[in-house]
This record gives structure tokens, sequence and C-alpha cells, in this order.
């Protein structure tokens, strides 16, 4: 495509990239990365105990940009929470990740997606679905959205940087959530994100599951027999999430840091005070905050494979009120923390394709720390084992096209302004 260089010119946000670009360089070197959210959020997944990668976060992740060219060649493979859509490792996502699986494919940049054109508009869908058991759970995961490239740079630090709105979709058999969401990705090695979702469950696989104290007893052999004798109900309830993803790459390997915060209102039946959250695995407060951190050490290989390790911990804030009348407050389940190796194989990898970057991936991860599951009611040698399968779509892409004098150019990090496929 036309480029029209323009000559150089820096102002205040000119100079501002520059030093970042710079600083970014020393820090990692080759960096190239990004990464979807942890999948998970909200009141919990199905169940049906037999006891959200990351690998979520999906999270679930996002459609990412790379530099532009005219014959455009395949992206890198990317590593599949939070997503995210990113996929990532994921529970996932964010976002994560994921969600009910604990899984989450990593399609955001950052590991890979260095020859995709720079599009500055696009209409993209990534989708997940997952199984796991130790808790059990499965879920289809999507998100629906319209993405902006933010800035026409192709330098690692700068190329996948965006700004994503969509619509955000969670079903499994226990429940279901839907609402709108946001990202930014203002570098490749940082991304924030928001969601609000309204959840209403089933009724089933033990969703929901209330009781009238945080110390209450819920084993998993506890949950299994409250839902099967009918102690499960449908109710509504509001979701709000929010995630921070830092991470990095240097050579072949790949980190990344995904902290998800959930605030979370549930209606509960008479006299309850907190529920069974099946997704994170933890007794929530009816109304309160709860919070995911998930720390991924990544190795890529060049025919899509990614090799992982994954350290998941999870904790719930509790109030006076999540306690019976006059008993002192505490912290009698959490946190909680799991760790274990994750695969994932991407199949191909294909720029603006309508079927793109599908990947499977198999996530296994030991409890070391948890009220129930190292030795009280389930062995410590059981492990959360979590199977699933993501893709991403470009639905409506810019076709790249000859660019108008004028339109569309943003400023380089590097001098000489030069402009995306298909501004208008």
């Amino acid at each position: 495509m036309l480029a029209v260089p323009l000559r150089p010119r820096r102002g205040p946000i000119g100079c501002a990239c520059a030093v970042i670009a710079a600083l970014a360089g020393l820090v990692c070197p080759a960096a190239s990365v990004a990464a979807a959210p942890r999948s998970y959020e909200g009141p919990a997944n199905v169940d049906a105990d037999v006891s959200e990668t990351d690998i979520a976060s999906a999270a679930p992740a996002s459609a990412d940009a790379a530099a532009p060219s005219d014959a455009p060649a395949p992206e890198a493979m990317q590593v599949g929470e939070s997503p995210p859509t990113a996929a990532t490792l994921a529970d996932a996502e964010p976002d994560r990740p994921v969600a009910a699986a604990g899984v989450e494919p990593d399609n955001a940049a950052g590991f890979g997606g260095r020859d995709q054109p720079l599009l500055r508009h696009r209409l993209i869908a990534r989708t997940l679905v997952a199984g796991r058991i130790n808790p059990a759970g499965a879920l289809l995961e999507s998100t629906v959205g319209y993405r902006r490239q933010l800035f026409a740079r192709d330098t690692p630090l700068f190329r996948d940087t965006y700004l994503l709105l969509g619509v955000h979709g969670f079903l499994t058999p226990a429940l279901a959530r839907i609402g709108p969401s946001v990202e930014i990705q203002p570098a490749a090695v940082i991304q924030f994100g928001a969601r609000y979702s309204v959840v209403g469950t089933f009724g089933t696989f033990s969703q929901a599951l209330s009781y009238p104290s945080a110390t209450a007893d819920w084993a998993p052999s506890t949950i299994i027999r409250d839902a099967r004798n009918g102690r499960s109900y449908a109710t509504l309830g509001n979701l709000v999430t929010v995630h921070n993803v830092l991470q990095g790459r240097f050579g072949r390997v790949g980190i990344r840091s995904t902290l998800c915060a959930y605030w979370a209102t549930l209606r509960l039946r008479q006299g309850d005070r907190v529920y069974y959250d099946q997704a994170i695995d933890m007794l929530l407060p009816a109304r309160g905050w709860s919070l995911v951190h998930d720390f991924d050490l990544v190795y890529s290989f060049d025919f899509g494979l990614r090799l992982a390790a994954r350290n998941t911990l999870t904790h719930a804030f509790y109030r006076q009120l999540d306690f019976y009348p006059g008993q002192a407050v505490s912290q009698p389940n959490g946190p909680s923390a799991r760790v274990g190796p994750a695969v994932l194989y991407t199949f191909y990898d294909r720029p603006l394709a309508r079927f793109n970057r599908p990947t499977v991936l198999l996530l296994l991860q030991w409890w070391y720390a948890h009220r129930f599951r190292t030795g009280a009611d389930r062995s410590a040698g059981f492990p959360l084992v979590a199977i699933g399968f993501s893709f991403d779509a470009d639905i409506l892409p810019v076709a790249p096209r000859r660019a108008r004098p004028g339109a569309g150019s943003l400023r380089s990090a590097r001098g000489p302004k030069r402009r995306f496929h298909g501004a208008g």
C-alpha cells in the first residue's frame, strides 16, 4: 500500500512515544507481547464436581494487528489466558480467562501477529469452548466487537495497540452472562479492560448454592450433595470485571501477569450471605469483591506449539455482613492457589481470515493451597484438568487500499508519518 512520507515533526507526544519506545527496547529487546485477560467472571460455571486456563483470561484476547505490507505474510503463531482472544493461557479471560474452564487462549499480539496489515477499523470475534474437572465445568464464551488500531507504528512496542468495544457472552449449562466490554492496549507490554454483565443462573449444576456464613462447609462433597438434594436455585445478579495485563517476551520465552478483580452482586435466599462460585471455586459474598491473579511463563516454538506453566491465586474479601451476627471477621477460605503446566497448539495463523488461529489447549494444575482440595476433602494429588478450543475471526476488516492524501495518518515514533491500510 502506498505510504506518503511527510516531513518528520516531533511534538511533545512524539517525543514521549520515542522515550517509551527506547525504554521498552532496553527492558524487553525482543518484545512482542500481548495477551488476553482471564476469561472468568461471574457466578460460576457448571458443577457436578468430580472435585479458566487463564488457561483464564480469558480470558479470552483480541485479534491483533501488525505491520502493513502490500502482500501480507502469515502472522507468527500466538499463545493460546487472558484469552481474553486473544487466546492466552487462561484460565482464560482475562477475561481469562478461562472462565469455567480455567483456561484462556492468547490471541493478542505480543506472542505473534507481526505480519498482519495495520488496519484502522476491524470487526472481530473471538470464541472459546472449554471444559474441566476438579471442579467440573463447561462453557461457550465469545466476544464480538469493533477494534480500532491506535497507532500506525511498525515497532514491537506499538505494532499491536488497539481499542476494542464489544459485547461479551458467556454460556454454561448452569448460567448465562451478557454485557458490554472494553479493552485498551496502549503498548504491547500493557493492557487494561472492563466489562459489565447481567448474570442469570438456571438452578442446575449447583448454580446457585448459597450459605449463611463465609465459614460454612462448601467442600466438593458438600456441593455435590446439596446440588443432588435440590438446594440450587435460579436467580439474577450483576458482575463487573476489571483487569490489567503486564507482559513481555525475550526471544522464545514470554511472561505475563494478569490481575482480574470482580465485583458481584447476586440475589440470595433469605438468611444467606455468601454463595459458591464454581468458575473460580470460591465462596463469594452476596455483594463484594474477589480477585484472581495468573502468572504465566511460556516457551514458543516455530510450528505453533507452546509450552507453558501457570500459577493461579484466588481470594475473596469478606466483611462483617458476610458472617453470622457477632461472629468475628476472618478469611477462612483463602487465598487458594494452584500451579501446573499447559500445552497449546495453533494449527495456522492467516491474517484477516474469517476463521483464524484455531488452537487446542490442555491445562493441568495441582492445588497447593485450598481449604478442601489439599487433603481435607479431596486429595492434593488430584489436579484441575482443563481442555479447550479457541479461534478468532475477522468479520468485517477494511480491505487495504490506496490512502487518500492527508487521510488517516499517525505520527511514527521514529520520525516520518506513515499511513494505515484502509484508513478513511
